[in-house]
């Protein structure tokens, strides 16, 4: 599913045993290393081109899902 936060970006939505829930943003990106992971609490970014997207509201209103 396409990100609502950044076109160049995938989403996936999961949900933990503990009932933990959130989102798995990575780049669609060929060769592009940025992967982003996030909860309620916190976003978690891993990938050397993980400051690309470092500006990116993961909480806040985002594009439009289409």
């Amino acid at each position: 599913m396409k990100s609502c936060v950044d076109k160049n970006l995938a989403r996936i939505d999961f949900k933990q045993s503990n009932g933990t829930e959130g989102k798995v943003n990575f780049s669609r990106i060929f060769g592009e290393e940025a992967t982003y992971f996030v909860t309620q609490e916190q976003v978690r970014s891993f990938g050397s081109n993980a400051e690309i997207y470092g500006a990116v509201n993961f909480f806040g209103e985002g594009l439009d899902d289409d």
